[in-house]
């Protein structure tokens, strides 16, 4: 193997430093092209307050985007089923948004005591969630 190594050094018009670093420059795309996330567009998902008795106040779907972007939002219930459809398909800009909601479905129906969930769909991109607890006196 030594042997090998002698006769094909002979052969190989690149010092091994420089043989080292083509090699580098070659695969260092491939290997961090897979591990390098995507940004998060949407910062700072919460609900204010996030503990609401719906028949006495609303809440506050509040979050920041990093960049503009078209968004829906959407409130599920615990099963992750969509009882409220806030907004579709809503071209924002960038920094501070806010959407009021008032512990009702589509149907105009206020919604039972219990957990429920803030859906921010950006197009093209993920979903952002976030919980808010409605309760009745």
């Amino acid at each position: 193997m030594a042997l090998c190594r002698k006769l094909l050094k002979g052969f190989n018009p690149l010092p091994r430093c420089l043989r080292e670093r083509a090699l580098w420059i070659l695969l260092a795309p491939l290997l961090f092209s897979c591990s390098v996330p995507e940004p998060e567009i949407v910062k700072s998902l919460r609900f204010e307050p996030p503990l609401f008795d719906s028949f006495k106040q609303n809440t506050y779907l509040r979050y920041s985007l990093e960049k503009p972007a078209e968004v829906s939002i959407y409130i599920l219930n615990s099963n992750g089923e969509r009882i409220k459809t806030i907004a579709e398909n809503l071209r924002l800009t960038q920094g501070s948004q806010s959407h009021g909601w008032k512990g009702d479905n589509d149907k105009g129906e206020f919604q039972t005591t219990g957990i429920y969930i803030g859906a921010v769909v950006v197009k093209g991109n993920k979903t952002y969630k976030t919980t808010v607890e409605i309760f009745h006196w």
